[in-house]
């Protein structure tokens, strides 16, 4: 993939920001649609990776039991179909960033415990294109559902809340720079006197 983009020659480290800077592009590209679709897609993508892990896990052999197959298929549903009701339980709705985030999360987490390590915080890519943005685009809509914030310059926190085009990018432009915040003040000392 980086030979495609011509950044085969960057090492992992200077791989945050230009990744970083993807995702504020497609973040861009995706908030230009209608909301009604960035759910629909973030919901599917939410439980495809749920139902590839849970098919996985479990060594059904699907070529030769249907019903193996749909019951299978079902128990994944129901997998993410709980994940989605603790997340609608702590934040009152599940909105299409924290859909994404999640997806995100699980599948980085997955796809890593093939490698033997599950995590991997010490990867920064890993920590600050993935696991930092998700989990702020995650726990920000929690935190604002259960604590009531007076406006801030005009803005009302609160409405970060609502589902909508307008919710989805702002959540995902805060998560963003705020995991490009995190990697220079932590990797590159950048300070506010500087």
């Amino acid at each position: 993939m980086l030979e495609v983009l011509g950044l085969d020659d960057l090492n992992r480290d200077e791989l945050v920001p230009v990744a970083s800077i993807l995702l504020l592009i497609g973040a861009v590209i995706v908030s230009g649609f209608d909301y009604a679709l960035i759910k629909q897609g973030s919901t599917l993508v939410f439980y495809a990776v749920i139902i590839q892990i849970w098919t996985d896990f479990d060594s059904v052999d699907l070529t030769t039991s249907h019903i193996e197959f749909l019951l299978v298929s079902v128990g994944a549903v129901l997998a993410g179909h709980f994940i989605e009701q603790v997340v609608v339980f702590l934040s009152g709705d599940m909105l299409a960033v924290q859909s994404l985030a999640l997806a995100i999360l699980i599948s980085r987490i997955y796809v890593n415990s093939h490698g033997g390590e599950w995590l991997r915080w010490d990867d920064l890519v890993d920590r600050y294109v993935v696991y930092i943005p998700c989990t702020i685009a995650l726990l920000l809509p929690i935190v604002l559902y259960h604590v009531d914030f007076n406006p801030v310059f005009g803005v009302d926190p609160n409405s970060l809340l609502s589902p909508s085009r307008d919710t989805f990018s702002t959540l995902a432009y805060l998560s963003i720079f705020g995991s490009i915040l995190l990697y220079g003040r932590v990797e590159k000392g950048w300070s506010l006197s500087s």
